[in-house]
């Protein structure tokens, strides 16, 4: 009985997670450290030259998750690809209706992660 809470108390847990996928355009990049920032660009671009990584996705599913978590997750697996930064983040969202009423609700973010060929460039 134990186990079975366990497992549904995980199962719990893992659900108020935001789900984070990528793949990489470019192999071999040394992840970057744990508490390197990530900058996230929305609509400009960096100013620094830079080379594409990949791309990272993140979606949000549950009330209990907040955008800020997702872009949080979708930062720690920028860091871990070798990037820099996120540029061209769109977002959007789905929704799941039964009869009049909203079941299920989703939010979506898209961006590129990409790597300043000047170590010295932060923008």
């Amino acid at each position: 009985m134990r186990a079975l809470i366990l497992a549904g108390s995980v199962l719990a847990l893992a659900a108020c997670t935001p789900t984070v996928e990528s793949a990489s355009f470019a192999a071999g990049m040394a992840p970057r450290p744990a508490d390197a920032p990530i900058v996230i660009y929305q609509q400009n671009r960096p100013t620094c030259a830079f080379t594409e990584v990949g791309w990272v996705s993140g979606t949000k599913t549950l009330s209990a998750t907040t955008p800020d978590e997702v872009l949080a997750a979708m930062r720690e697996r920028a860091r871990a690809m070798g990037g820099d930064a996120i540029v061209g983040l769109v977002s959007g969202g789905e929704s799941l209706t039964v009869g009049n009423e909203v079941v299920q609700s989703s939010a979506l973010f898209k961006g590129t992660v990409v790597r300043f060929n000047d170590p010295g460039c932060t923008t």
